[in-house]
């Protein structure tokens, strides 16, 4: 998965927006942020999940999900999804499936 594709995923979900944040691309709905493309040059797109979400990705799918390294990570707040295929974003980026944002 592309950066361009992950921007096109998460822009078709109803009500998102792209900004920018800290100068990279984010994207919100309903004023909360649940996906960036913060770390897009090594490329991965952010999610921002529960603990629990973030424990439920990475068992599921391993080589797609990770945690951040560092305290992002720890908090589960975010968590990778590298080049997986299909597979990598599209349950993921739904707000619907994302419980809490920054």
């Amino acid at each position: 998965m592309t950066a361009a594709d992950f921007r096109t995923i998460a822009l078709s979900l109803e009500g998102v927006e792209e900004y920018p944040h800290a100068g990279l691309p984010a994207f919100r709905v309903g004023g909360r942020k649940f996906a960036s493309l913060a770390s897009q040059a090594g490329g991965y797109g952010n999610l921002m999940l529960t603990l629990e979400q973030q424990a439920a990705f990475v068992e599921e799918a391993p080589e797609i999900f990770r945690p951040i390294p560092g305290g992002w990570g720890k908090d589960g707040t975010h968590a990778y999804s590298p080049g997986g295929g299909e597979r990598g974003c599209t349950d993921g980026c739904s707000p619907n499936g994302v419980e809490t944002a920054n």
